[in-house]
């Protein structure tokens, strides 16, 4: 399923997506041209929006505002003191925006990056966080889907475009250890998924997790597969940072199932550092600011005014403020309460976001020996055409284990746990994660 093009075929988002937000009432921007979403039995008149990579980041950052603001509105009765792990993911997350557009601007390739590899990890830290909360509120439950959505338009046209020189190419040795850590992380989360079954909210989202990691069975034969592994991992990475700092307070019983060397960042983000590392080298100047079109009924709503144009220093100032009433709160044992699961089409999803067909564009025709026109390699074709050419749906996502995944609601039966592969080593040495990465004091990684 597609989000955007650089062509005048518009893309669409898809049509559960679609259906959640039929019921936001607000202006819409003005259309570039128009479209029809069909959903089921009812139409939606979807009109693409013109955006850019800068215009994305902005929204985003507007969304993270409302959810900022969303928690300091809502009415004292109505707060948890899970909120604030909630509002210090917000933080993090708007430290991680803000340090990409910074990398746009300078245009240096390392930076961006860096900065890209920063908001991956942040927006699956920040969906982990808001899922496993007892705070979710509606307006920061609608603010989160339209972050989720932004980004997914991005990383479909800035993180999983075929790049624009022939290196970076995983080599066969690299795609087979990718393939490795993959299955070792399968069995994991299928032993968590059991883990934790006694507890909705923990196992909806170790399930949501499940269905994304399943996607890349059988698919390694292709060699593009290895990106998207690299950026799926990526946002995992803070997925399992989120689930540490949570358990640990607030669902203290489960705890000792997260609190394990194999989920630190730095296990899952070796592989995005070795691979992406060239991927931003030799970009056309003007790609990220030459316009693509995004059909998404979420996106074509307005942000409302306040949130427009409001400035990171504003968000800083409205989550320290509202943490410190959130601070005060009484302590939250989450682990028999009936906490609300989010529900899917709210959250992130890497396995929804497709690559850019078109590839991105090289300086001056610096190919690498490619053309970046050319179509995608025939077997990711085969998995996408369908979506690509029509834009209604995404690839099909197999089971990961050969049996049909249970709805959210329904209860997981207990199995054997499974005893996870030998991991094997990614591209390059584990390292601690960079300083700045690093969480703060009271909300950081447990010492180990």
């Amino acid at each position: 399923m597609s989000l955007i093009s650089t062509k005048k075929r518009p893309f669409t988002l898809g049509k559960a997506l679609a259906a959640a937000v039929m019921n936001i009432a607000a202006p819409l921007i003005a259309p570039a041209f128009g479209s029809h979403l069909s959903l089921g039995t009812e139409a939606y008149a979807s009109s693409p929006v013109e955006m850019n990579a800068a215009i994305l980041l902005r929204d985003m950052r507007g969304s993270l505002a409302a959810m900022a603001f969303s928690f300091k509105d809502v009415s004292a009765g109505a707060r948890h003191r899970s909120g604030g792990s909630v509002l210090a993911g917000v933080t993090e997350a708007t430290r991680a925006v803000q340090k990409l557009e910074g990398a746009l601007a300078s245009k240096n390739p390392s930076d961006i990056s860096k900065g890209t590899k920063s908001v991956s990890r942040a927006v699956g830290d920040l969906q982990t966080r808001y899922a496993l909360s007892a705070a979710k509120n509606n307006g920061a439950t609608k603010a989160l889907q339209r972050f989720n959505v932004a980004w997914s338009a991005y990383a479909s046209h800035y993180v999983l475009s075929k790049p624009a020189k022939s290196s970076p190419k995983a080599s066969s040795a690299e795609v087979a250890a990718v393939r490795r850590k993959v299955s070792d992380l399968s069995a994991r989360i299928q032993s968590l998924e059991n883990q934790v079954a006694d507890n909705a909210a923990l196992r909806a989202e170790v399930r949501r997790m499940r269905r994304e990691i399943a996607y890349f069975d059988g698919r390694f034969d292709d060699p593009v597969v290895y990106q998207r592994a690299a950026f799926t991992l990526t946002v995992f990475a803070g997925s399992f940072d989120a689930f540490v700092i949570t358990t640990r307070t607030y669902y203290p019983a489960y705890y000792g199932y997260f609190d394990d060397v194999y989920y630190r960042p730095s296990s899952f983000e070796a592989y995005w550092d070795g691979y992406y590392d060239g991927y931003y080298d030799g970009l056309a100047s003007g790609w990220y600011s030459d316009p693509i079109f995004i059909d998404s009924p979420v996106l074509e709503v307005s942000q409302p005014e306040i949130y427009q144009n409001v400035t990171y220093e504003t968000i800083y100032n409205v989550t320290n403020e509202t943490t410190n009433i959130y601070e005060v709160l009484p302590q939250e044992d989450l682990s028999q309460v009936a906490v609300e699961p989010l529900s899917s089409d709210i959250g992130f999803s890497a396995e929804r976001v497709v690559a850019n067909e078109a590839g991105a564009r090289p300086d001056n025709g610096e190919s690498g020996g490619e053309d970046v026109n050319s179509e995608q390699p025939q077997s990711l074709q085969k998995d996408t055409r369908e979506a690509i050419e029509d834009g209604e749906q995404a690839p099909q996502v197999d089971p990961s284990m050969g049996e049909e995944l249970p709805a959210d609601g329904d209860t997981v039966p207990r199995q054997d746990e499974v005893t996870p592969t030998e991991e094997a080593a990614p591209r390059q040495q584990e390292t601690s994660p960079a300083e700045e990465d690093v969480p703060p004091e009271d909300e950081g990684m447990p010492r180990r």
